[in-house]
Formats: C-alpha cells, sequence, structure tokens
C-alpha cells in the first residue's frame, strides 16, 4: 500500500583468499617489475579485488599499453587465486620536428625526442631544442617514477634559453641552469612534490645604432637623431631594466601541492586539477625572494558533447633582506626579472608582458615593468567541432577572461 518494500541482507563470509601467483603475459618490451609494482598486493598477500581494479586503472593510465586486461583464476587449492595481467606493448617514444607560430615567441621551430617507457624500465626522458624569431634554447628532462623502490617519483632538468630583444622588451637575457625533483603522492588524488633550482640568469641592452636602447647613459658613437627624435623616444629601455642588467645567480627551493581527480588526464571532462607551489629563493645566490602561485580548474559535464571549465589562478612575490650581485639593489626590492609578466598565459588575446604597469619614460609598449601580485579567472564551455573526428584532438570554445596585475609601490 506505502509502494515500499523490506530488503533484508544475509551475509555469509566465506574463506580467505590468498594470491598464489601473479602472471605478466604479452609485454614483449616493458620489463615485469614495471608491471607488477602497480599493484599493491604480492604474491602470499591475502586476495583484494579493490587492489585489481586500483593496479588497471594505474597500468592503462601509464600509456604503455595498447590493452591492460586483468583476469583471475582458480589457484591449486579453494583458498588461492592466480591473478593474470595479460598486456600489449605499443610505441611510447617520438621524434617530432614541428613548427609554427607564438604570441609570445614568433615564429619558432622545434626538434625533440621523447620515450616515456626508456628500455622498458618505465622512465621518462626528454631532449628538445628550440629556434623561435624571438627566443631559442635547449631542455633536456629526466624522471624516474619509482626512485629507490618506492612510489616516488625523482628527476631532473637541465635548460637554457635564450630570449631577444622584440617589440614587446628592451632586452636580451640568456637563462641556464637546472632543476631537481621529487614526488611523493598520498592517495589516488593528492601529492606533495618538492623541488630545488640553481639558475644564471644574464640581461643585456643592445645599443647600436639599429637598437639604441641605452644610448641615453652611455651614447652611442656615429649615431643621428632624426628630427624631433630624442634619447627617450628611440627605443630607450626602462630604468628598472637598467637596474637589472648583469648577471645574477639564483638559488629557489619549493613545494608543490597538487589535487587531481580528473576523470582523463588528456581531455578531461569531470573533476579538479588544483595546485599551490610556494617558494623561496636566497639559500645562496643573488634572489631574495618568497613567491606563492596557485592554479585551480574545475570541469564539469554539462553536456555530453560540452564540458563546462571554471579556473582561478594567481600569485604573489615579497622580497626581504639585502639583494647582491651587479645590479646592487636596496634591500627589501625585488628584482625587476623576478616579477610576474602576464599576458596571453593570463588573458587570450594580450600581448607578451601586456597586463600591468609601464614604464612611461621611453616606449611603453617595449618597457612593460611586470607586477608582484595577479588574479584571474576564466569561465569556458569546450565543444567537439561538428564533422571532426574525436582522435584529432579538436575543439571548440567560448570563453571569458578576467584579471588583474600590480605592484603596491614604486619601481627601484
Amino acid at each position: 500500500a506505502t509502494r515500499t518494500v523490506n530488503i533484508v541482507y544475509s551475509v555469509e563470509e566465506g574463506p580467505r583468499v590468498y594470491v598464489e601467483r601473479i602472471n605478466v603475459r604479452g609485454n614483449t618490451r616493458t620489463r615485469d617489475y614495471v608491471i607488477r609494482r602497480e599493484f599493491d598486493m604480492g604474491e602470499g598477500d591475502a586476495f583484494n579485488k579493490v587492489f585489481v581494479d586500483r593496479a588497471e586503472r594505474r597500468l592503462k593510465a601509464l600509456g604503455y599499453f595498447k590493452t591492460v586486461r586483468i583476469s583471475t583464476e582458480q589457484g591449486s587449492s579453494p583458498d588461492r587465486v592466480i591473478v593474470n595481467v595479460d598486456v600489449e606493448d605499443q610505441a611510447t617514444g617520438s621524434f617530432a620536428i614541428s613548427g609554427g607560430y607564438s604570441t609570445t615567441d614568433g615564429f619558432l621551430a622545434e626538434a625533440s625526442v621523447t620515450e616515456a617507457n626508456f628500455l622498458g624500465r618505465g622512465q621518462y626522458v626528454k631532449a628538445s631544442i628550440s629556434n623561435g624569431q624571438r627566443s631559442r634554447g635547449f631542455e633536456f628532462s629526466f624522471t624516474e617514477p619509482f626512485f629507490l623502490d618506492r612510489r616516488l617519483a625523482a628527476g631532473f632538468d637541465l635548460f637554457s634559453r635564450q630570449t631577444f630583444n622584440s617589440q614587446y622588451q628592451r632586452f636580451e637575457t640568456r637563462t641556464t641552469g637546472g632543476t631537481v625533483r621529487m614526488s611523493l603522492p598520498f592517495n589516488e588524488e593528492f601529492a606533495i612534490g618538492v623541488r630545488y633550482s640553481l639558475y644564471s640568469q644574464k640581461i643585456t641592452i643592445p645599443n647600436t645604432e639599429s637598437r639604441p636602447y641605452n644610448d641615453c647613459t652611455v651614447p652611442v658613437a656615429g649615431y643621428v637623431y632624426a628630427a624631433g627624435e630624442t634619447c627617450l623616444t628611440n627605443g630607450e629601455a626602462s630604468v628598472a631594466v637598467k637596474q637589472a642588467q648583469g648577471r645574477t645567480i639564483t638559488s629557489l627551493a619549493g613545494l608543490t601541492f597538487v589535487y587531481n581527480s580528473l576523470d582523463n588526464p588528456k581531455n578531461p571532462t569531470s573533476g579538479i586539477l588544483a595546485e599551490l607551489r610556494p617558494e623561496v629563493a636566497g639559500l645562496g645566490g643573488d634572489s631574495k625572494f618568497f613567491r606563492v602561485t596557485g592554479d585551480a580548474r574545475y570541469y564539469y559535464p554539462l553536456t555530453d558533447e560540452i564540458t563546462g571549465i571554471l579556473r582561478i589562478q594567481g600569485g604573489h612575490i615579497a622580497g626581504y633582506g639585502k639583494l647582491t650581485g651587479s645590479a646592487g639593489y636596496p634591500g627589501g626590492s625585488v628584482r625587476m626579472m623576478d616579477h610576474f609578466f602576464m599576458g596571453p598565459n593570463l588573458v587570450r588575446g594580450f600581448a607578451p608582458g601586456g597586463i600591468g604597469p609601464r614604464d612611461l619614460n621611453g616606449d611603453p609598449s617595449g618597457n612593460a615593468l611586470g607586477g608582484t601580485t595577479y588574479f584571474g579567472a576564466t569561465v569556458e564551455a569546450q565543444f567537439d567541432l561538428p564533422w571532426v573526428p574525436r582522435d584529432l584532438g579538436l575543439r571548440g570554445a567560448v570563453f571569458a577572461d578576467r584579471a588583474a596585475q600590480e605592484h603596491p609601490g614604486p619601481f627601484l
């Protein structure tokens, strides 16, 4: 009469079952231990279906295999079970030559070699070299996902990057250094990373007849000003850039807190990806500052073909102590090159360094000063493009970006 029914569950606990053997089959390249270490149980342990399902998800997420299938069969006795892991290896290395146009770097070309399963050991290796209209450089990265036979990812990066002067900046930089890093997952969604970087940065101001960006301070021999032209109107670098020129060493240590509940790392439709990166410079070197940045994205499936995205990001930097190096900054200030230079990476459509204060003593388009604080928010809807196969990875989007960048006081 009330349209309800009582349900009684009768649970009769059966005998405890143990893992007799784990068979790994089909792997022609990937080594057995790379597959076995994704299990939270081994031979002789109590069988747990939750651990089996978790291992299957981890193996599929590695990207090393075309197919992954885990099945069980009766062991040598009723309380023994055999776990069979059937996989099919796929290519994990790539060699790419690419070219294109970037708002920040202009026209560029890059060649890279990547191997996500180096020698079948599950190690990640990448080497790349790039040459562009406004920048060039190289990078080498290595990651061991199971350092010391523990679920502890460790690796290092070596890099060198040179940027040239352009309409967006009146100086050139060369940054060379390296990073060592380590990441420890606490569970399937939360991880903490620690890193240390040491790099050298050299800033130079071109001062020639074709690029007289410092001739107010050092006149260019033989340079003749056009009618009505002065050293300030022909592209003079800002005072902040002149103070920052020279070579500095930065010693930087930081943490990374990551929360990741995305349903798909490549094409997410639901879940949260959030990252917080506090760091401090001053363990040696010339720079002394505290910096924290954060970035959080929330994905929600509006329909089967439309995904809604909400993104919030921000950062702040503050100096401490007395800076050293060739620039000779007063204590407590932050070098201009350590500021946040936000543009298309924060609000799509802006020029590089296009957000924030400018130096009006010269050409403001090329003398962005950066800022010590920024924040931004994005609302976006991504959708499949009609008549375009999903395998191509091309999607359309409608979005709205809003951001701000500021500096609390005068620049030094």
